[in-house]
């Protein structure tokens, strides 16, 4: 049997961040083994337990967080779903 994949949430706020715990322990083939509130934080703890998901948040009104490109380049196997909360984004760069 596969291993569940290993999520970190690192997203805000905590109401979001909490409905998608709640969300994710119901199916037993996801694990979440971290939960980041400063992102600084993020790429030493991604790495150190090997997460395969990361789920973070795009700020109010902002781009990625720098963050996300920093754990991409550094961790390219581990998906990163950035959830933007009341609007739609664009990556810059892209239509």
């Amino acid at each position: 049997m596969k291993a569940p994949p290993w999520i970190i949430l690192a997203n805000k706020p905590r109401l979001l961040r909490g409905l998608l715990r709640h969300f994710i322990q119901e199916d037993p083939s996801l694990q979440i083994v971290a939960e980041v509130t400063d992102l600084a934080h993020l790429p030493a703890l991604a790495s150190k337990i090997e997460a395969q998901w990361v789920i973070l948040s795009f700020p109010p009104g902002g781009p990625l967080p720098e963050v996300a490109d920093l754990l991409l380049m550094s961790s390219p196997s581990t998906l990163v779903l950035a959830l933007a909360i009341g609007r739609n984004h664009r990556l810059p760069g892209r239509a």
